[in-house]
C-alpha cells in the first residue's frame, strides 16, 4: 500500500518541478481516475472473481503516474542545488506526516539539495511562520499539504511568491473557489484513494474484513483556532 500511495506523490514532485521550470502540467498529472461506486462486503465472502478483478485493479495504481510538461525538462539538473520545504496542516496529523515523509523521499530521489519540514499545529500562525521561515531558508518551492486554510494565509505566500518562492498546495479543502493563491495545485480523489484503501484490504483478507465505520465533524484550521 506504501508502494500505492508513495505513486500518488510522485505528481505532486513532478509539478514543482515543472513550476521551477517555468512549464505546467496539462493537467492529465493524476494517477487515479474518478471514481463514484462505493463497495461493501457486508461480512461476506467476496468471491475469487471478484478479489482477481480488485488485484488487477490496484495493480493500476502502482505504475508511475503519466506528466506531461508543456517542454522538456531535466528534472535532476532543475533540482540541484535547491532547497524544497514541506508544510502540513498538523505535524500532529498522521496522514499528513506520511504523505510527508514520502514526499522527502522522492524530492531525494530527483536531487533536491535540501527537504525542509516545518511543524505545525493546525493554526493559521503556524502555518504563517512556516512559510516565514521557507523565506528565511531560501527555498525554491513550498508544499503545502492538507487542510490548511490558503485564503486566511495569503499574505503569507505571496511574500513567498514576491521572494521566488514557487508556492505547491496538495490534498487542500479549504479555498473558497479554485487554488487562486497558490502557483500550482495538485488535487486528490479521496474517492478513489478510500476505495482502493478498502480494495486492497479486502485482497489482504481474502474477503473477510471486519469493517468499523466511523464519522466525524471535518477538522479544519478555523476550528484549531477556535480552541
Amino acid at each position: 500500500m506504501k508502494r500505492i500511495l508513495a505513486v500518488l506523490l510522485s505528481a505532486m514532485v513532478l509539478s514543482s518541478i515543472a513550476m521551477l521550470s517555468g512549464c505546467k502540467d496539462n493537467g492529465n498529472g493524476s494517477a487515479v481516475e474518478s471514481v463514484t461506486e462505493s463497495r461493501s462486503t457486508n461480512n461476506a465472502v467476496v468471491s475469487k472473481e471478484k478479489l482477481a478483478a480488485l488485484s488487477t485493479e490496484l495493480e493500476t495504481y502502482k505504475s508511475q503516474p503519466n506528466f506531461n510538461a508543456t517542454k522538456s525538462i531535466d528534472a535532476k539538473k532543475i533540482s540541484k542545488n535547491k532547497k524544497i520545504a514541506i508544510i502540513s496542516d498538523s505535524s500532529s496529523n498522521t496522514y499528513s506526516s506520511y504523505i510527508s515523509q514520502e514526499l522527502k523521499s522522492v524530492a531525494e530521489k530527483v536531487g533536491f539539495k535540501e527537504i525542509l519540514a516545518y511543524d505545525t499545529d493546525g493554526t493559521v500562525n503556524s502555518h504563517t511562520s512556516a512559510l516565514e521561515n521557507a523565506v528565511s531558508d531560501q527555498c525554491a518551492a513550498v508544499v503545502l499539504i492538507g487542510n490548511i486554510n490558503k485564503d486566511k494565509i495569503s499574505l503569507a505566500i505571496e511574500n513567498a511568491q514576491a521572494h521566488g518562492i514557487k508556492v505547491i498546495s496538495i490534498d487542500n479543502t479549504q479555498v473558497g473557489t479554485n487554488d487562486h493563491f497558490v502557483d500550482s495545485s495538485v488535487k486528490t480523489n479521496y474517492v478513489a484513494e478510500a476505495k482502493a484503501l478498502a480494495d486492497y484490504a479486502i485482497v489482504e483478507k481474502e474477503g473477510r474484513v471486519n469493517a468499523l465505520l466511523v464519522t466525524c465533524l471535518l477538522y479544519t484550521s478555523d476550528a484549531a483556532d477556535e480552541l
